[in-house]
């Protein structure tokens, strides 16, 4: 069976989704205090008729269409950095090494093979696809 390449793209993409998310949601806290005027953002968009022509005021329309299309974004990737957590858990820690190693350092898998004293490289690739395998079978249960 060959393992999912969906998994694998999710896998390299881990780091990068947790520090979205993270962005995304430092992103909503500020709008939130924009929308609670605790904070106030000035821009030429600001200045319109439901300021009642007030540019220190934000357009309150606005904000919750972007706070909207932001918990949109960050739902997004909550699911992406909990699914792959959530199967992260039920690896052995050797395991998670590998997986590591391999996507989130983006090392070759003869680098990876170096890195732990493997015995060869095609070993390693065999290693790789039965952890992915594992993933999927615990991810389909």
């Amino acid at each position: 069976m060959e393992p999912n390449n969906y998994l694998e793209c999710e896998l390299k993409n881990f780091h990068e989704n947790c520090l979205r998310l993270m962005y995304a949601q430092e992103y909503l806290e500020i709008i939130s205090g924009r929308l609670n005027g605790d904070i106030q953002g000035v821009s030429v968009k600001t200045v319109i008729y439901e300021n009642a022509k007030d540019p220190y005021r934000d357009n309150k329309v606005e904000l919750m269409y972007e706070e909207a299309e932001a918990m949109k974004e960050r739902d997004y990737y909550l699911f992406a950095v909990h699914r792959v957590a959530k199967l992260l858990q039920k690896l052995s820690a050797e395991e998670v090494e590998i997986l590591i190693l391999r996507y989130e350092r983006n090392l070759s898998i003869s680098t990876v093979a170096q890195a732990l004293n493997y015995k060869s490289v095609s070993w390693t690739y065999e290693k790789i696809n039965q952890i992915l395998t594992k993933m999927e079978e615990m991810e389909n249960e």
